[in-house]
């Protein structure tokens, strides 16, 4: 360190960092200085000897460490569309994929009942024309057009099987429900006379009406083909809503040790014939009610071998209930069929919803307007609910046999318009553009 004393009486220090101290008189408070301010100055000494100047701190040479990337996550593959599966169990594989990711959703006869008057391409579809897109999942029913009662069974078969190519290229999977006819009255299925199973199996006097049914479905499904001659597997959904009684199979009408003989015999039946047909049981809420609401809905279960959906349906059908307290229980019930598809190894779907009997949708004065935004979100908030696979409401009928006005979405410039296609934002429609 060396110092020198100034005419300035500013003594300078030069340490060996390169740091300079101007000490001034006593009387001045000290301040330091760069480098280069004192090289830059010349400074004398009283007795006019040269002050070395002071050098310059040597520049750093030392290369900053690169800075490391971000590590991103990991890239999630791209889920797989479930109208392309071409098996039963590619089809419920997918479904499995997209569990929490994705809800497809559906609707009865999407393209040939609807209360728009335009179609297109010959297909009409109210969702379609409310957000320029086709349903993910396409209904259909053995008791329903395009099957006809004059028709053989394979011709019958072989009608719905080319039902389900359109669906399927429209995007869409392919559900079947199956409004059975009381096989003893040749009443509708809301014919609730008593049907004794015996009748129904092998060596039953019914038995040619049951075989006669399932050939149907059997014929539509093998000849559920692709453009390339690939299966388009079929979702059966029979004797839904079990644990109701307004159909001849619900509760009250057969026991429960019936109901698993009979869907035993036509899984059976079925499966000796074709392996395209993925079976889909759907009792009918609500089960908050009851202390242990998995024993409600399982009462009847047919049993692990027999199912592949653990499915579930259930309406708003009464002014009774808010649709708050409705859409509450609703959630808690597609809750509890998750976990119960969880733990038997299944997919978990919600096979009917909507607004229904008095509370179905009318042209104008709905109770409501906004009923399947807030149904979606709820579900969607839940972590369990949110894994079903897919949604499915009924058919836009219009006037009905009856005079009455039915339909289970919207349409355009209807007053709900805007709350369903604030929901459509959160489901998954089909890919396909036309």
């Amino acid at each position: 360190m060396k110092h020198i004393w100034l005419p300035s009486a500013i003594i300078i220090i030069g340490g060996a960092a390169g740091v300079i101290w101007w000490m001034n008189h006593p009387s001045q408070s000290p301040k330091t200085a760069s480098t280069s301010d004192v090289n830059q100055t010349t400074v004398k000494s009283t007795d006019t000897a040269q002050v070395p100047a002071v050098p310059k701190p040597p520049t750093s040479r030392v290369t900053p460490a690169p800075q490391a990337a971000p590590v991103k996550p990991p890239q999630q593959p791209a889920l797989q569309p479930a109208h392309t599966a071409r098996s039963v169990p590619e089809l419920l594989q997918r479904f499995r994929a997209a569990r929490g990711k994705q809800i497809l959703f559906g609707q009865q006869h999407a393209t040939d009942e609807a209360i728009s008057t335009t179609a297109n391409h010959h297909k009409t579809s109210d969702v379609k024309k409310m957000t320029g897109q086709y349903p993910a999942v396409f209904g259909f029913d053995v008791s329903e057009s395009p099957v006809e009662p004059d028709r053989s069974t394979a011709e019958n078969g072989k009608a719905l099987a080319a039902a389900f190519r359109q669906a399927a290229n429209l995007g869409a999977v392919v559900t079947l429900t199956d409004h059975w006819t009381n096989p003893i009255t040749g009443g509708d299925a809301r014919d609730t006379r008593r049907v004794p199973v015996r009748r129904l199996l092998d060596g039953g006097d019914l038995n040619h009406r049951l075989r006669n049914r399932l050939d149907i479905v059997a014929t539509a499904a093998n000849h559920a083909r692709r453009d390339d001659n690939s299966s388009i597997p079929i979702i059966y959904r029979p004797l839904h809503e079990n644990t109701g009684d307004w159909f001849w199979w619900g509760k009250g009408h057969m026991s429960p040790v019936e109901y698993r003989q009979l869907w035993q015999y036509m899984v059976n039946y079925l499966r000796q014939r074709t392996d395209n047909i993925a079976f889909a049981y759907s009792p009918n809420g609500h089960f908050g009610g009851h202390d242990h609401p998995d024993e409600v809905y399982l009462e009847a279960y047919p049993g692990d071998n027999y199912v592949d959906i653990l499915g579930y349906d259930a309406y708003q059908s009464s002014s009774d209930i808010s649709d708050a307290e409705w859409t509450k229980r609703t959630v808690r019930d597609l809750a509890t069929v998750n976990q119960l598809a969880a733990q038997h190894g299944k997919v978990a779907a919600y096979c009917e919803f909507g607004l229904n009997e008095e509370r179905v949708i009318q042209p104008r004065h709905n109770k409501n307007t906004r009923f399947f935004a807030p149904l979606i979100q709820a579900i969607q908030a839940d972590p369990q609910a949110r894994q079903i696979a897919y949604m499915m409401t009924w058919a836009n009928w219009g006037i009905d046999e009856s005079g009455q006005f039915q339909a289970y979405t919207p349409y355009p410039g209807h007053e709900m318009e805007a709350d369903f296609r604030q929901f459509a934002g959160r489901v998954m429609l089909s890919p396909v553009k036309q």
